[in-house]
């Protein structure tokens, strides 16, 4: 009907299906535009990110792995600056301290004839936990002793000592003042 109306009004068939194709090309157009584009999209991109997560997803092993080396490696460190029982409360700090001065003299046979605590110092970023100690023992043991020791109670300082031999045997008494460090309060 509408086409045999076009067609009184002398428009060529050819320009008739050139408006109808056009028309056809604009709806194609607009239903792309405002309807598929914009789903399409968010289809490729949804597409991409499963694509990134999937490979996350693959090193997420790798990862954890390498969190749980650089954690033991900080927790190596900590003890390093801190010593080995820094969160200890400062009575059992002192008890484990006069622990391992008895540990490491069994293992070196010195004989450890006294350990007295000192007074505590607090300073702004750690505590001084001192030692009088009194221990007895052959030169060459007293030197295994002396390095058995620094390695353990890390970090410490050796603040005084006196060396003297004693009578009778061939063996040295030494009276050494030990400092132990701790983290303390900021």
């Amino acid at each position: 009907m509408i086409f045999d109306s076009l067609q009184q009004q002398d428009i060529a068939p050819r320009t008739l299906y050139g408006c109808m194709a056009a028309i056809l090309a604009l709806t194609l157009l607009a239903s792309w535009l405002y309807i598929f584009k914009v789903p399409l999209a968010e289809a490729s991109h949804l597409r991409q990110t499963r694509e990134l997560l999937q490979g996350k997803s693959a090193n997420r092993d790798l990862i954890a792995g390498q969190i749980v080396v650089q954690a033991a490696e900080v927790n190596k460190l900590r003890g390093q600056v801190y010593g080995s029982s820094s969160v200890l409360p400062l009575n059992v700090q002192i008890a484990e301290t006069i622990g391992i001065l008895d540990r490491v003299s069994q293992d070196h046979q010195v004989r450890l004839d006294s350990v007295t605590p000192g007074v505590t110092k607090s300073w702004p970023l750690f505590e001084e936990l001192p030692f009088a100690t009194r221990v007895t023992g052959t030169y060459f043991q007293l030197y295994a002793w002396m390095q058995a020791m620094e390695e353990r109670l890390r970090p410490m300082v050796i603040k005084r000592f006196s060396i003297r031999p004693t009578t009778g045997e061939r063996l040295l008494a030494m009276e050494i003042e030990i400092v132990s460090y701790r983290a303390g309060e900021l």
